[in-house]
């Protein structure tokens, strides 16, 4: 069995992190959650990829990256950043905002696992 990658899924809607951590834990991955940017940046630390919705309250995904890339760095942590949206402007700016990647059909779990699975680090 491969051994498990440790995922942070950040979004704002509790039943939508529910979800994917059920879809991704089913798949093997160990998974945190948190429902804010502020939440998530002690959390970044044990994370080898982030997962960051991009609409949120307070404070979107795109403009909040700096902090939770901070958090990381502070932490020693090479964690990846992808943004997980299905708004295809924003999604299409994801490396002007910084992140490492773009995934693709939010809401779609089966798409979601495939997605990560294709870039799971080794």
């Amino acid at each position: 069995m491969a051994r498990q990658v440790r995922v942070l899924i950040v979004d704002d809607s509790p039943s939508a992190l529910a979800a994917m951590k059920k879809a991704l834990e089913a798949a093997g991955y160990a998974v945190r959650t948190a429902k804010s940017i502020e939440e998530a940046a002690p959390a970044v630390a044990g994370a080898e990829l982030v997962i960051v919705d991009f609409h949120m309250p307070g404070q979107d995904g795109g403009p909040g990256l700096p902090k939770l890339k901070a958090a990381a760095e502070a932490a020693g942590s090479r964690a990846k950043f992808y943004l997980h949206t299905s708004d295809p402007i924003e999604g299409a700016n994801h490396g002007k905002y910084g992140f490492d990647g773009l995934l693709l059909y939010k809401g779609n779990l089966p798409r979601l696992v495939s997605q990560l699975d294709a870039i799971r680090p080794k």
